[in-house]
């Protein structure tokens, strides 16, 4: 059974499972890429999947037993920021409410909520109760341009360097994703404006990004 728990300083989730909790998560979640050929699809997934592969093979984190137990069994992980975790979350609960998916896809993303919404209260009981609501229902998975927010919520995230201070600051940065609200339709006309300008589409549209950004403290 895979599990998270939240980083040292805030920033996301340490996701962990043995190999073959890790290879059934991608092998389920990979069935998604059949059912849209779209970028929004290829994008959230290949963002959330390219994180789960490569701690299925062992190039991220590895411990020699789960923080559960003292028998030995060897567990991979990797990091997700909260952001990413809660936009993909949207993004394959918005898939399941349009196309129809065998228990196997439930359990598991239950169990993902069920985690992510654990590792939020044990990093910070108070915030992390004001962050549940974005586990799976607030945030607007039928966004065309899901992408695009998630990685500006993001990157707004990581440049506040994680910690408290950070955390405390992100149920007001994660409204950006919730339709009808202000900082939701800001976004979204700004990214339709600069297409217009452009010409092209707004999917299409990439940022303007300090790689030192990413050089991240988990």
């Amino acid at each position: 059974m895979f599990y998270l728990n939240p980083t040292k300083r805030g920033v996301g989730v340490e996701l962990w499972g043995t190999s073959a909790d890790l290879r059934i998560m991608y092998q389920v979640f990979s069935d998604l890429w059949d059912l849209d050929d779209d970028k929004l699809t290829e994008n959230i997934l290949s963002a959330f999947l390219y994180e789960v592969r490569h701690a299925e093979q062992g190039d991220r984190l590895i411990r020699e037993n789960s923080h559960f137990s003292i028998e030995r069994e060897s567990h991979f992980g990797c990091q997700i920021s909260w952001v990413q975790l809660l936009y993909f979350i949207a993004f394959v609960n918005q898939k399941k409410s349009l196309h129809p998916m065998n228990k196997l896809v439930d359990a598991i993303i239950l169990q993902l909520e069920y985690w992510t919404e654990m590792a939020l209260v044990e990093y910070d009981g108070k915030t992390g109760q004001l962050m549940l609501t974005y586990v799976g229902k607030s945030l607007d998975g039928s966004n065309p341009y899901l992408y695009y927010f998630m990685r500006l919520a993001n990157l707004k995230f990581f440049e506040l360097k994680g910690g408290k201070r950070a955390f405390h600051q992100l149920p007001e940065l994660m409204k950006g994703g919730v339709k009808g609200t202000v900082a939701y339709k800001t976004i979204r006309n700004k990214l339709i404006v600069k297409a217009k300008e452009l010409g092209c589409d707004p999917g299409e549209l990439d940022m303007d990004e300090d790689d030192a950004v990413y050089d991240i403290q988990w």
